[in-house]
């Protein structure tokens, strides 16, 4: 592995929990727990 597509794996993992975060936080806004 480069360095350039190790970096770029990176990201795009990062990316991708970042945004399965949002969506988690965006559900439970919808759906509150009471």
């Amino acid at each position: 592995m480069t360095k350039e597509s190790a970096l770029e794996w990176h990201f795009r993992c990062t990316g991708q929990m970042k945004l399965k975060t949002l969506d988690m936080l965006f559900q439970l806004q919808l759906y509150p727990i009471s």
